[in-house]
Formats: C-alpha cells, sequence, structure tokens
C-alpha cells in the first residue's frame, strides 16, 4: 500500500481535491446538537495546533489519485513504447508520411498533475479547507487564495460554484469592521440565495462563523505565524493512503463509510477509553484484556447480529451506555419527580437529563464519549463492565438456554416478554432500541453475572437452573410495574440492586428460599406482585411440581406473570389450579380476545354484572394486553375481585365450556343464557355492536335513572358525541335486519358496504347526543318523519312526529309494532319483526 504523511497545503498544491459524487454532503457544520459538539471540540484542536505548533495527527485519509495507475504504467513501459512508435515512424519515412510523436521525459511525466479522489476523510479534508481559507482571507493573500479553488465538492453543483466563488474573493467589496462572517459573505453580490439550500455551504459558512469568534481579534502577525505553522511547520498531518492499486470499485469504500467503518463513535470511544485507563493508573483485572477488547469479547457482538448486518460499532459502544445508564440513574436525586444532578456532576445540564437518558438507550450518531464517561462514576465502574464481558464470553452459548427452566421448551418465560434472543438484547441491535422495562431486565441479568462473580463456563446444572430461575422472578417483577419515565427506572434499578444484595447475602444462593422467607421489602417493585412471587416460591418449595404449572400459567399473553387470582380459585390445589389455568388460558387466548363479536364479554356477561367501576363509568374491559396499564385498568380489575372471579369460575366450569373448540363454545353459552339475563346487560348479549360504540369499552349510567338511561362513550367522558342504549339498539336491530334482506335481493348479489350504507341512511338515522344535557335520538323516515327517543329521567320510549308526541311506551316491542308499518314499502323483503334477533 502506498501510504505517505501529508498536510493539506501540501496535499492541495500538488492535486485538485475532489469530493466525489457518492459522498455525502459537509456533516460538521450541521445545526444539530452533536453535530455542535464535534464541530466545537475538533476545531478546538485545530485552532489550538496552528496557535502553538502543536503537532496534531488526523489519522488515514483514504482515497485514489486519479490516473496515477496510468501514469505509472507509461512509465513502466516508457521504453518499450518508444521503439514501437520510433519503428513506425522509420516505416512511414519510407512511405513518403510524416509521422512523429512526444512521450513527454520521466520528470514531464511525473510532474503531471492528478485529481486527488478522498473516499474516506472528506469530513476533515472539508474543515481543514476552511481553516486555511480563513487565515488567507485574513492575510489578504488572494494568490494563495486562488490555489484552495482545486479544493470542490461534485456532490452538488452549487457546492462547487460556492468554494470557486469564495476563492476568487473582491476584497475591497468586504467590509472591514463586520461581525458575523457568513452575513457578510452571504451579501456578496455574487452570492446565489439558493445556495443557502444547499447543506455543504450553509455548513460552511457554520464553520466559518465559529472560527471567526474565536480568531476576530489576532492580527495580521499572528495570523502569518498560524500560516507558517500550517504550510511550513505542518503542525497537522494525516496518512495519506493511495487505493488505486488494490485496484477495488468505489463500491466497496461507498459500504466501508455506510457501515460505520471510519470515524465511529465507538473507536473514539475505545481509543479514549484506553488512553484514559492509562492515564488514570487503573489496573484491570482481567488479563489480557485488551487483546480480549478486539477478539474475545467483539465475538460476543458478532455472534449475536443479524446474518445481512456486518457493523458491530454502535452495539458494542451500547454496552457501555446501557451500564452506565443505571449507575447514573442511581447517582441522581428526585426532587418534585424531576431529576436533580449530583454536586459537580457535569454528566448533563439538569434540564437535559431527560434528553440525556434518551441519547444513552439509542444509538444515536456523534455520542460525546468524553463529556460523558470523563467522571469517577465511570471509571468506579468500568472494571465491572470489563468483568461481565470477561464472564460471558466464557461460555456464549450459555444465554440461550437462559429462557425456558432446566431446558425445558414448555417452560420458555421468556418470550411473553422480549420478542428477541437473551444474546440479541444484551449485544444484538435490540440493544440500542430498549424500552425502560427492557432496559431493567438488562440491567438485572448483567447485575446477576456481576453477583455470582465467576465465568458461565464454571456454572454447573444447578448453577445454571438457579440463573433460570432468577431471569423467570426478575422478569414477573419488571414487567408488571409501569415503567414509564427515568424517574421509575431508578427505583427499579435500585430495586434490582436491593434484591441481589439480599440474594448474596444469603447461603446458599436460592431465590425462591429468599422469597418465601418474607422478611425481606418488596424491593422497589409493585407490592402485589412481590406478594404473589413470594406465595408462588412456597408452592414451589412445598411441592417442585408446582413450577412447571406456574409457568405455563404465567405464559398466557394477558396474564403475563400475573396468576395468583387462579391460585385463589383453586384454594392453592394443584390440580384444580392446573385445570382452572388450562381453560382460562384458552379464553384469554389471542383466538378470543381479538374477536370482533366481543365473545368473552358477552359469554361473561350471561354468568352477572362483572362490569368494573371507573369513577363515573363502568368497563366491560379493553382485550388489549400490550402494557401493564392496559392489562391493569382492564381484566385485572376483575382478577382483584373475588365475586367477579367467581363469575369467571362459572363460566369456565359451564357444561358447554369447551377448550377445544373455544368460539363455538362461548357462542352456545351465550345463546343458552340470554335470555335468563333481565336488565339492560341483556342488549350487549343479544347485540355484538353496541360494544362498538364504547370506544374504550365503557358506559355511564344516569343518576337519576341507573340502569335505564345508559349512554354508550366513545372515550372516557361525555364531551364527545355518544349515543342511548336503548335507541341505539333499535337502530341496529333494523341495521342487521336491512342487512339480511339486502344480501337476500337482487341489489345485494353484488354486495359493496356504501351502497347498503346509502340505502339503510334513506330509512334510518341517528343522531347523537353530545354533552351533559343533550339528547340523542333515532330518526326513521318512513311515510313521515319520526323521532324515537329515550329521555333522561323516563323509563319509556318516546316516539314523536313535527313536536307532537305520537306515542310513549315502556314496550319495546311497541316501538317495533309501530315503525314496521311506516318502512314496509320498501323494494326488500323483512325477516319476523317479533323478535330481536333472527
Amino acid at each position: 500500500m502506498n501510504q505517505m504523511r501529508h498536510d493539506f497545503w501540501g496535499l492541495i498544491s500538488a492535486h485538485k481535491i475532489i469530493i466525489p459524487s457518492i459522498q455525502r454532503d459537509y456533516a460538521q457544520g450541521r445545526e444539530t446538537s452533536a453535530a455542535t459538539a464535534i464541530r466545537t471540540k475538533f476545531l478546538e484542536e485545530i485552532l489550538n495546533s496552528m496557535r502553538e505548533n502543536k503537532p496534531l495527527y488526523l489519522d488515514f485519509v483514504y482515497g485514489k489519485l486519479k490516473g496515477l495507475f496510468e501514469q505509472e504504467v507509461l512509465l513502466s513501459n516508457r521504453k518499450n513504447l518508444e521503439n514501437i512508435l520510433a519503428s513506425i515512424k522509420g516505416y512511414a519515412k519510407n512511405i513518403a508520411v510524416e509521422f512523429n510523436y512526444d512521450l513527454g521525459s520521466k520528470e514531464q511525466i511525473k510532474a503531471q498533475s492528478r485529481d486527488f479522489i478522498p473516499l474516506d476523510g472528506q469530513q476533515r479534508l472539508t474543515t481543514l479547507f476552511v481553516v486555511h481559507w480563513y487565515v488567507l482571507f485574513r492575510l489578504g493573500d488572494a494568490g494563495n487564495l486562488a490555489k484552495l479553488s482545486g479544493f470542490s465538492y461534485q456532490t452538488r453543483s452549487s457546492s462547487a460554484d460556492f468554494m470557486k466563488e469564495i476563492c476568487d474573493l473582491d476584497f475591497t467589496a468586504i467590509k472591514q469592521d463586520f461581525e458575523v462572517l457568513s452575513t457578510e459573505l452571504i451579501n456578496q453580490k455574487n452570492f446565489f440565495k439558493s445556495w443557502m439550500r444547499d447543506p455543504t455551504v450553509k455548513g460552511i459558512l457554520v464553520v466559518l462563523d465559529l472560527i471567526h469568534s474565536r480568531l476576530k481579534d489576532a492580527d495580521t502577525a499572528e495570523f502569518e505565524k498560524y500560516w507558517q505553522n500550517l504550510t511550513v511547520g505542518k503542525c497537522i498531518e494525516f496518512d495519506f493512503l493511495n487505493l488505486e492499486k488494490l485496484e477495488l470499485s468505489d463500491e466497496l469504500y461507498v459500504r466501508m463509510n455506510a457501515r460505520g467503518k471510519q470515524l465511529s463513535d465507538f473507536e473514539n470511544f475505545k481509543a479514549w477509553l484506553f488512553k484514559e485507563l492509562k492515564n488514570r493508573s487503573v489496573a484491570v483485572q482481567v488479563k489480557d484484556w485488551k487483546i480480549k477488547f478486539d477478539v474475545a469479547w467483539t465475538d460476543l457482538f458478532w455472534n449475536a447480529k443479524a446474518p445481512h448486518v456486518f457493523e458491530l460499532d454502535d452495539v458494542y459502544l451500547q454496552y457501555f451506555k446501557l451500564n452506565y445508564m443505571a449507575d447514573y440513574v442511581k447517582s441522581l436525586s428526585v426532587s418534585d419527580g424531576k431529576f436533580v444532578a449530583a454536586q459537580g456532576n457535569k454528566l448533563a445540564p439538569q434540564e437535559d437529563i431527560g434528553k440525556y437518558l434518551d441519547d444513552l438507550r439509542s444509538s444515536k450518531p456523534y455520542f460525546d464519549t468524553e463529556a460523558s464517561f470523563s467522571n469517577v462514576l465511570f471509571f468506579e465502574n468500568i472494571e465491572r463492565y470489563l468483568l461481565v464481558l470477561e464472564y460471558i464470553s466464557s461460555d456464549p452459548n450459555f444465554l440461550q438456554d437462559l429462557v425456558w427452566i432446566g431446558g425445558d421448551p414448555m417452560l420458555n418465560f421468556w418470550n411473553k416478554f422480549v420478542n428477541c434472543s437473551v444474546n440479541d438484547l444484551l449485544f444484538g441491535s435490540r440493544s440500542t432500541e430498549l424500552n425502560w422495562w427492557q432496559s431493567s431486565l438488562y440491567y438485572g441479568i448483567l447485575g446477576y453475572v456481576s453477583l455470582v462473580n465467576m465465568p458461565l463456563s464454571d456454572y454447573d446444572a444447578e448453577a445454571k437452573i438457579e440463573f433460570q430461575r432468577y431471569c423467570r422472578v426478575l422478569m414477573n417483577l419488571v414487567f408488571n410495574i409501569r415503567i414509564e419515565s427515568g424517574n421509575v427506572y431508578k427505583q427499579v434499578a435500585e430495586g434490582i440492586d436491593q434484591l441481589l444484595d439480599a440474594y448474596g447475602k444469603q447461603q446458599p444462593r436460592l431465590i425462591y428460599e429468599l422469597l418465601a422467607d418474607g422478611s425481606t421489602g418488596s424491593f422497589g417493585f409493585t407490592a402485589i406482585q412481590v406478594k404473589e412471587e413470594r406465595l408462588k416460591a412456597s408452592l414451589i418449595l412445598q411441592d417442585p411440581l408446582w413450577e412447571r404449572q406456574l409457568v405455563l400459567a404465567e405464559n398466557n399473553i394477558y396474564f403475563y406473570g400475573q396468576v395468583e387470582f387462579i391460585i385463589a380459585l383453586a384454594n392453592s390445589e394443584l390440580t384444580c389450579f392446573t385445570e382452572y389455568a388450562s381453560r382460562l388460558n384458552i379464553l384469554f387466548s389471542e383466538i378470543v380476545l381479538v374477536n370482533p363479536e366481543h365473545l368473552l364479554q358477552r359469554a361473561l356477561l350471561t354468568k352477572g354484572d362483572y362490569l368494573v367501576d371507573k369513577g363515573l363509568n363502568w368497563s366491560f374491559c379493553l382485550n388489549a394486553h400490550g402494557t401493564v396499564r392496559e392489562r391493569n385498568e382492564n381484566w385485572r380489575l376483575v382478577f382483584a375481585q373475588q365475586e367477579r372471579v367467581g363469575l369467571l369460575e362459572q363460566l369456565i366450569t359451564d357444561e358447554l365450556f369447551n377448550t377445544q373448540d373455544i368460539i363455538s363454545s362461548l357462542n352456545a353459552i351465550i345463546r343458552k343464557n340470554a335470555g335468563s339475563v333481565d336488565d339492560y346487560l341483556k342488549k350487549f348479549i343479544e347485540i355484538p355492536r353496541l360494544m362498538d360504540y364504547c370506544g374504550v369499552r365503557q358506559i355511564r349510567l344516569s343518576d337519576e335513572n341507573p340502569g335505564a338511561n345508559v349512554y354508550l362513550l366513545k372515550s372516557t367522558t361525555i364531551r364527545g358525541y355518544y349515543p342511548e342504549l336503548h335507541t341505539m339498539a333499535i337502530y341496529e336491530v333494523y341495521r342487521l335486519r336491512f342487512l339480511k334482506a339486502y344480501q337476500l335481493s337482487e341489489e345485494g348479489e353484488n354486495f359493496e358496504q356504501w351502497k347498503f350504507d346509502e340505502f339503510f341512511k334513506s330509512y334510518f338515522q341517528y343522531r347523537y347526543a353530545k354533552g351533559l344535557n343533550d339528547e340523542s335520538a333515532l330518526l326513521v323516515h318512513g311515510l313521515k318523519q319520526y323521532i324515537i327517543s329515550y329521555p333522561l329521567s323516563r323509563r319509556e320510549f318516546v316516539i314523536s312526529c313535527d313536536g307532537l308526541e305520537l306515542m310513549v311506551t315502556e314496550n319495546e316491542q311497541e316501538v317495533y309494532r309501530f315503525i314496521d308499518p311506516e318502512i314496509r314499502p320498501v323494494s326488500i323483503p323483512f325477516p319476523a319483526t317479533d323478535a330481536l334477533l333472527s
């Protein structure tokens, strides 16, 4: 490889520098917080080097000298080519044809200028271009400034035009007392306003303003010294690696840049870490840790990546960020629900702590390692971070068995909580997008490895099972508390520390014994879940067969590790628990929960009124189960009340309940028992669509007439539009009748929903109420226009027309008998009118 040490002025003097179109715009001038931090730090290093003539090495710049390969071929074959051309010239002379040639001397061929095409390092080169331009601008050196016009971008024509323009600047047009350099350049007559849409132009102007803010007070003598330091002293250098001889296509280097091989945050972190550990005299106890950093520990991340992924830097750095995040959060105080940094903690301004935690959890680019980790807290814990890598790397395959107890796939307690492997969570791409629950799990798993303090390869079979049991308990605790902010994450992280501290003091370390003992507190988790884990641990210690059945029950997508209500229902009897858990698992399976006919709610209503109190409202319970909040605010409210759990028991022990065909059996139970319900809930059982009008499955009962006036709420309030139960039930009965008849008619042969909706609207419409004092009504377009309402404070229907009450009745069937003759003159047949459902 042709590797040469260069400075910018030497390179631009020998070659034009052309940034190719495959490269991105100038990024160091972006006005994001991350780019600002990088720009400021990088420019300070450059300016300090330039002012003090202090050597600054900028690593490698990769690229190709366009035409160099052809030049070297010409030089190596020049003698042969001359002989061939001389022979042709002799032959031409014999036939009286003039033939001349001039290959040029070796010196002339070598002196031919070649364009330098950077394939990596263009950001650094552009910043150096801007620094050199500013120094020459302040010196008024138009001659050397013109040389800089050899630096150009092919990414956009506006970038090239702008650079050419500022290198051919009319110094007489520049004010002598300007404050903002970019404003002065923009105001020049040859500056096109459209250039401001070019990210490279905008970026260069931002960097120029920053340089000017640092050097505006320097005099000419100082700038002459700066120029000498840059060009003669060569204070800033880099290694130029010419890749042309490798005969590789640009595509490889495009991919290399895309993978972040150069200027990687992780590589910066690694170099900084090694230097800081040395400067701080930190004696890392892991043998050959520097070699393992690049080999054995790297394999952890390599083995966890997806097949199509080839970049490891983000996930490797993320390991240190997530470990440090927990330690950092625990160092904070909380005041009025907000984080407060400890005195002298420069990790993040107080008002930015939340954003800083988001940066630690994610893999956003331009992470400022030095600003984040240059503190006592990080270096107090760095050896623990490295030791955990050492312990896990001793047996990387260990983690894949962590998800089930004793190697039994049926006892997989992991998948219900996390839809990725343990390796992916800890070392793969998932680690760059963890939510607070997963971040807590991450901390708890690595905390256990640190506590046990030995390589995974030394765990025997019992130790492995104990680790699995700890993880099961940990996940039940973590995923059943609402961790929706950094504040709660701090509480959970401290709770995990308390759990591990108590666990570590126990000999031998057995998680079930620790929980069953009951002498410790709730460890910062929800008291109800800790109480349940203690109960389950006690049952398992009494009879190990409980463990299998508990794990199987916990794995239900809705129960999510919380099954104490089933234990209570079974009176802590294992055989009964096994049967009930099996039946409830099917009842709360996905096929039932997503059923559009609301079979779970309607079947349970046939056993009694299970609705849960929501303050002003009553809830049928949403089947949503994606978050702790959704589970806690819906069916878990039923599970927590003995009377309502008793209704569940009646349902699963119904003679028609069949786990092998759950949908058919629930429908059979509804058909069999709906008639025995004699209050307003019967309508919800018989007409499934009524629940669809309850957007969050909540209703409100009138204080004046509870059970008579029932409002179907789209949200949790009645500020929006909402229907009334009794009139909407009539509307839905007729909609169903019309739909069946329409589908049997000629019109229904090519059924389209919108056509039916328009047809039905010509006979029935519904006027929704809005607010407390409004009244909803059913509008019937028959022989006349009728309004059917169920007024507040009255247990009766009112049918009116043209402002006159035509009928008042408590009997719903009388309403049907009134409506039917009014709408019979239509072109489709109707089913019988004396039943709500056909």
